[in-house]
């Protein structure tokens, strides 16, 4: 099942992918830790959640991408092995099916939320 003798790179791109999103959530820790916590009524706290919400989705956002790359880089470079070539399309594939499944929640919800607003927003 798995060779442990035979080098590969994924698991570097794995730690370069997460060191680039950790590297990324280190870069918004001043502006988060700066902002006074006085979330009192309960429009605050619904603005700290979806502040939080579009920075989560931000940071899936860029990993899809980094998958996307990744993914395309390993089946443009399988060489014709068939093996490679149906990994790399299968990880295309549940990429895309993640990033669906991701942004359409966070589209339903951004719907259910606007329920009874007014047409501008506020």
């Amino acid at each position: 099942m798995f060779n442990f003798h035979k080098p590969t790179l994924m698991p570097k791109w794995v730690s370069i992918t997460v060191t680039v999103l950790l590297v990324s959530m280190l870069m918004t820790t001043p502006v988060l830790a700066f902002t006074e916590p006085t979330a009192t009524s309960l429009s605050e706290i619904t603005a700290i959640v979806r502040n939080v919400a579009t920075w989560l989705l931000g940071l899936a956002g860029a990993f899809f991408v980094i998958m996307f790359i990744l993914k395309g880089f390993k089946l443009a470079t399988t060489a014709g092995n068939p093996r490679e070539r149906a990994d790399a399309i299968g990880g295309l594939l549940w990429t895309g099916v993640g990033a669906i499944v991701t942004f359409g929640a966070a589209f339903l919800v951004g719907i259910v939320m606007g329920i009874g607003q007014t047409p501008t927003g506020f």
